[in-house]
């Protein structure tokens, strides 16, 4: 019998155990590395655990569990750019065929394996009526430049989010929260904080020594974004003592002053050695970045507003600068991070156990959903 296909029957004589699909959206890899906190757990609590995706994202998933059942959905393939909002509102017909999509083929994965719960990662299409649901999400209320636009986009998603069991913002409670008004919700939208999901977090080390003046530049994202990003660094970080690590599982470069990617372990080391840190200033990338207390240098990736609201939130704050890299020498940037303090947040692990343990009780019977 495979091991993967174990009756209803069956599971149901042990206590509480699940079968979960996973679900992370292919728009760089922070949507899948941020799910393996979530995937480690359940698996420690003797949960089943069924992966899909698409694209890179669930190539990295798919290298660290090789055990685990994978399946394929849809990819989103959207036209990207500066101008980020207004290049989505005009393939929202591209968005909706995808949601569909997905939602087809989680339906035809129902049937097949009966899932007991369903958590999705910023993939909207990945629901069934009648299984238990999880969306996590850490912009549910985004800001977008037309105000007309923002209201009715936020009137559609509140509507949507009463529509599954609970959002997971991967983020603090109370106002240490890196998110500010970007998960500003009413009341009525059921929510919780899970703290933040790094698989980093857990090879930090305060024994290894920090050198003096090195760099660690990380890039992420999606293209061409990304890739643009990488020149930049290459040209204005030559002659540095910098590493730059490209994010792109599916090559093997390794040169000096450049890794195409690197694993949690050895990117931790790099970082724990690190004095500056040089990213994007995407969700994902900070929480990994959270318990490091390093010089951070932000550049936020051209047209996406959630990450120059979070640079501007951290730069107020007197804990990271924000780098325009086509006006600001390293040099001149260099000077300006000195005078910040170390980016560093407290992450509290047990919001992730409480979460898990809540929808446990639910998909057992001892408690409703809501």
């Amino acid at each position: 019998m495979n091991e993967f296909k174990v009756s209803t029957e069956i599971r149901s004589l042990f206590t509480c155990m699940l079968r979960v699909l996973i679900c992370p959206l292919n728009w760089g890899l922070g949507h899948a590395t941020r799910c393996r906190p979530i995937i480690d757990l359940l698996t420690a609590r003797g949960h089943e655990v069924h992966l899909a995706g698409d694209g890179l994202s669930i190539q990295i998933l798919k290298t660290n569990y090789p055990a685990y059942p994978v399946h394929s959905l849809a990819p989103l393939n959207i036209q990207y750019g500066t101008d980020f909002w207004a290049r989505l509102m005009v393939q929202i017909p591209t968005l909706i065929f995808w949601v569909v999509k997905d939602k087809i083929e989680i339906n035809r994965l129902q049937k097949l394996f009966q899932f007991d719960l369903i958590i999705s990662d910023s993939r909207p299409g990945c629901t069934v009526s009648g299984v238990s649901s999880v969306f996590i999400i850490n912009q549910p209320s985004p800001i977008i430049p037309i105000q007309v636009v923002q209201w009715l986009v936020h009137r559609v998603l509140r509507r949507w989010y009463k529509r599954i069991d609970r959002l997971w913002i991967p983020d603090q409670e109370g106002d240490i929260n890196l998110s500010g008004k970007l998960i500003e919700l009413p009341s009525s939208v059921p929510t919780k904080r899970i703290g933040f999901l790094s698989v980093l977090e857990n090879e930090f080390s305060e024994a290894i020594q920090t050198n003096p003046g090195k760099i660690v530049a990380i890039v992420s994202g999606p293209e061409p974004a990304r890739s643009d990003f990488e020149r930049a660094l290459l040209y204005c970080l030559a002659n540095q003592d910098a590493l730059i690590v490209g994010g792109r599982p599916d090559l093997s470069i390794l040169t000096k002053g450049y890794s195409s990617f690197m694993d949690a372990m050895e990117l931790a080391k790099q970082i724990n050695e690190a004095e500056y840190i040089i990213c994007r200033a995407g969700y994902s990338t900070l929480m990994d970045l959270a318990a490091y207390h390093k010089k951070l240098v932000l550049v936020p990736t051209p047209g996406q507003t959630e990450q120059l609201y979070l640079a501007r939130q951290i730069q107020d704050k007197k804990q990271g600068i924000i780098w325009d890299m086509h006006q600001v020498t390293w040099k001149t940037i260099r000077s300006e991070a000195d005078q910040m303090f170390p980016f560093y947040i407290k992450n509290d692990p047990l919001l992730l156990v409480h979460a898990i343990e809540e929808v446990e009780r639910w998909c057992s019977g001892s408690e409703s959903g809501i």
